[in-house]
C-alpha cells in the first residue's frame, strides 16, 4: 500500500459526460494526477458507471478512502433534462406581475396575486394573506414543487420571502424564489430561471443524493462539492436546492481542469468529447462569463455559465457518404470497433452486404409505442442491429420505417451504430477499441463510394474536423458568444480561409494565436495540435487530459459573486441592493463606501454558504455611468454600479 504524506491534499473528480463518466484522484497542491479511469455511461441509472470509474481510480491510486481530503462531480444531468423537456411538475405563483401574451413560462399550475415592489423598493400594494394562501393551494396542488417570482425581488425581496414562508408551512413542497438565484432584473427571464430550478430539483435531488450515498458507502467522507456553470463550486446541498446552476457544468470543468493540467492561465482550452468539441477561452485563470444569462433548450435564463462555444463534432459523431458527399456529424453514433466488439458477425454482414449503417435495439421499451413502433422494436430486438433495407425487407407491409426508427431514437430505445472519429483512429492505430477490422472495412466503403482512396479520404476527414474545431476557436476568440449578423458572404469565405477549410490562389492567410490551445478529451491528442498548427500558436496536450473534466471538478474553486447600484434620487443617493429596502444617503463617496462593504459582506456570505473554507479573497469593481447635461456640459452621475466577487478554496481543500 502506497503511502500518502498528511500534509498532502487528494481529491477525487468525477465527470458524468454523455459517453464516459470519468474519475481522477489528485494531487491537487503538487498538481498531479495520481490515478484516472472512465467508464461507459449507464444512462439508464447514472450511479452504475459513476460507481465503477470511483473504484477504478481508486483501486489504481492505492489511495485509502477515507484519506480523500476533498471530493467533487460535474454532470450533464441539469443539462440534458433541460434540453429534453423532463423534470417534475412545477406551480408558479407570481407577485405583482401577469405574464405577456405569449409568455410561455414552463410550469403546470400558475396563480398570480397583488403585491410586488417598484424600481424604489417600495411596495406597490401590500399581500392579502387570504390571497396568497388561495394562491398557494391553487398552483401547489398535484406539483412537485412551486417557484415564486415577484416583481423587482432583486431589490426587495420581502415578498417573496413571505410567500415561501406560507408555501413551505402549508404543502410541505420545495419552493424557489428568484431572488435567490439571480440579482439581474427582467420578470420573464428570472421566472423562466425559478421555475427550471424548480423543475430540475427532483431529479437532481435524486443523483446527488446517490453520489452522497454511494460516496459514503465507499468510506468516502469528505466534503462533497458540485461544479457550478460558471466553472466555480458549491457544496452538494447547495446544489439540491439550485441544481439550475449546474447546466453547462462539464464544459465549465474542463475549461478549468485543461488549464490547471497545463499550469497554463492564459490559453484556449479545447475539449474533444464523444458528443462535441467545447472551447473556453481563459484569462487570469477564469473562463469568460455570458453576464446577460443563458440561454438552454430556448428558455432565457438569468443563470451566468461559463462562456464556452460547442462545436457538433466528437469522437462518436457519424461520418458517411450520401449522394457523393462526405457527412460528418452532427448525430453521435456507437462507433463500429466498439459495437463489432460485442456483435462479432458485425464485420462479416458489412462485407457481405456493403452497408456499414445500422440500428439496434438500446433497451426495451415496456409501454407507450404505437403498434408500428413495437413491430419495428420487436423485429430489432429478435434480429439484432439491421440496415434500413432489413428493415424494409423484414416489414414490407409497414411505410415510414424511418419515421419510427427516429421516434424510437428520440427515446432512447434504439441506437444507430456507424463509421466515427474513433473509428478512423483506430484504423491508423492512434487509438486502440474493440474491433479495427470493422473500422477499416467501413472507411473502405466509404472510400469507394467517393471514388477516393483511403488515404485521400482519411486526410479528407481529417482536414474537415480540424477546419471545423479551427473556425469555433476563432470564433470564441474573436467573437465571445455573440456571431449574430457577422454571417455574410465576406465573413464565411475569411472565416473558410483562416480555419482551412478553403485555398486561395492568391492569398494564403497564416494567423498567429497569442496564446496556446491546450487538448483535453481522450481524442485531443490526435486532432488538437492540428488545430493549433492551423492557427499558428503552440499546443499543449497534458498528462491526464483525458479525465480533463473530472480534473477540473476537483481543481476549482468556490466564487460567487453580486453587484448593486446606487441611483442620485433628488439630492440623495439610494443603493438598491437585494438586502432589503434601499438605503439613502446624502454625500456620493458616503454611498459607494457603504455599498462596497455591504456587496463585500453578500459576496462572503454567499461564499461560506458554497462551503469555502478559510481566507476568502474580495474584488469589488466600481462602474460610475455618467451623462452630459446643461449648457455648458458638465458631467452627472447616472447611477454607480457595484460588483463583488469572492474567491476561496472549498472547505478542507487545504489541509486534512
Amino acid at each position: 500500500m502506497a503511502s500518502f504524506p498528511s500534509d498532502q491534499v487528494l481529491g477525487l473528480g468525477i465527470d458524468t459526460g454523455g459517453t464516459f463518466t470519468d474519475a481522477a484522484i489528485v494531487d491537487i497542491a503538487g498538481r498531479k494526477v495520481l490515478a484516472k479511469a472512465k467508464s461507459q455511461t449507464t444512462h439508464h441509472d447514472l450511479m452504475l458507471g459513476l460507481e465503477d470509474a470511483i473504484d477504478k481510480a481508486l483501486a489504481l491510486s492505492e489511495v485509502p478512502p477515507s484519506r480523500l481530503n476533498i471530493a467533487s462531480v460535474s454532470t450533464t444531468l441539469a443539462t440534458n433534462a433541460i434540453l429534453e423537456g423532463k423534470g417534475g411538475d412545477v406551480g408558479l405563483i407570481g407577485i405583482g406581475w401577469k405574464p405577456q401574451d405569449g409568455w410561455e413560462l414552463g410550469a403546470r399550475r400558475q396563480a398570480f396575486v397583488a403585491g410586488g415592489h417598484d424600481s424604489n423598493g417600495k411596495a406597490v400594494s401590500a399581500l392579502d394573506r387570504e390571497e396568497v394562501i388561495r394562491a398557494i393551494d391553487e398552483a401547489g396542488t398535484g406539483v412537485d414543487a412551486l417557484a415564486i417570482s415577484s416583481l423587482f425581488s432583486v431589490i426587495n425581496p420581502s415578498h417573496e420571502n413571505e410567500v415561501k414562508r406560507l408555501a413551505v408551512k402549508r404543502t410541505g413542497l420545495p419552493v424557489v424564489v428568484g431572488h435567490d438565484l439571480t440579482g439581474e432584473l427582467g420578470i420573464y427571464e428570472r421566472t423562466v430561471t425559478a421555475v427550471l430550478n424548480a423543475r430540475l430539483i427532483p431529479a437532481i435531488a435524486e443523483f446527488l443524493s446517490g453520489v452522497v450515498s454511494s460516496m459514503r458507502a465507499r468510506e468516502i467522507d469528505c466534503p462533497i462539492m458540485v461544479v457550478k456553470g460558471n466553472g466555480s463550486l458549491m457544496r452538494v446541498e447547495v446544489a439540491m436546492e439550485r441544481p439550475i446552476e449546474t447546466i453547462l457544468s462539464g464544459p465549465a470543468a474542463s475549461a478549468v481542469g485543461g488549464m490547471f493540467l497545463a499550469d497554463h492561465q492564459e490559453c484556449v482550452v479545447v475539449d474533444m468529447g464523444g458528443t462535441s468539441t467545447d472551447i473556453a477561452l481563459l484569462q487570469g485563470g477564469l473562463p469568460g462569463i455570458s453576464e446577460s444569462g443563458t440561454t438552454i433548450g430556448g428558455w432565457r435564463t438569468r443563470v451566468q455559465t461559463a462562456d464556452i462555444r460547442t462545436c457538433a463534432i466528437g469522437g462518436d459523431s457519424e461520418i458517411y457518404a450520401d449522394l457523393y458527399k462526405l457527412f460528418i456529424g452532427p448525430e453521435r453514433v456507437i462507433p463500429l470497433c466498439r459495437a463489432a466488439a460485442e456483435h462479432p458477425d458485425l464485420i462479416d454482414r458489412m462485407r457481405r452486404t456493403a452497408y456499414y449503417r445500422f440500428f439496434k435495439i438500446n433497451k426495451d421499451a415496456v409501454s407507450g409505442l404505437s403498434s408500428n413502433e413495437r413491430r419495428v422494436h420487436d423485429w430489432l430486438r429478435a434480429n439484432g442491429p439491421s440496415t434500413m433495407d432489413d428493415l424494409s425487407a423484414g416489414l414490407p407491409e409497414l411505410h415510414f420505417v424511418d419515421d419510427h426508427l427516429r421516434s424510437l431514437a428520440d427515446r432512447g430505445l434504439v441506437v444507430r451504430l456507424g463509421f466515427t472519429p474513433t473509428d478512423l483512429l483506430n484504423v491508423l492505430g492512434r487509438y486502440s477499441s474493440g474491433d479495427a477490422g470493422a473500422s477499416d472495412a467501413a472507411l473502405g466503403m466509404i472510400a469507394d463510394s467517393l471514388a477516393l482512396s483511403k488515404q485521400a479520404l482519411t486526410d479528407r476527414i481529417m482536414g474537415s474536423i480540424v477546419a471545423r474545431i479551427s473556425e469555433e476557436v476563432l470564433n470564441a476568440v474573436l467573437f465571445s458568444h455573440d456571431r449574430e449578423g457577422k454571417e455574410t458572404a465576406e465573413y464565411r469565405r475569411i472565416m473558410d480561409l483562416m480555419a482551412g477549410t478553403e485555398r486561395d490562389r492568391f492569398v494564403d492567410v497564416r494567423l498567429s494565436l497569442d496564446r496556446p490551445i491546450v487538448g483535453v478529451g481522450a481524442p485531443a491528442g490526435a486532432f488538437i495540435p492540428l488545430v493549433a498548427s492551423r492557427l499558428g500558436t503552440k499546443v499543449i496536450i497534458p498528462a491526464g487530459h483525458e479525465v480533463g473534466n473530472a480534473v477540473g471538478a476537483i481543481t476549482s474553486k468556490i466564487c460567487e459573486s453580486a453587484r448593486l447600484t446606487i441611483l442620485p434620487m433628488g439630492d440623495r443617493f439610494h443603493i438598491e441592493s437585494p438586502l432589503g429596502v434601499p438605503i439613502s444617503y446624502l454625500e456620493l463617496e458616503d454611498a459607494k463606501t457603504n455599498a462596497r462593504k455591504i456587496i463585500s459582506d453578500l459576496v462572503v456570505q454567499k461564499a461560506k454558504a458554497s462551503g469555502a473554507s478559510g481566507d476568502i479573497r474580495v474584488i469589488v469593481k466600481n462602474d460610475d455611468v455618467k451623462t452630459l447635461v446643461g449648457y455648458p456640459a458638465r458631467e452627472s452621475i447616472v447611477c454607480v454600479n457595484i460588483s463583488a466577487t469572492g474567491i476561496a478554496d472549498p472547505e478542507h481543500a487545504r489541509k486534512p
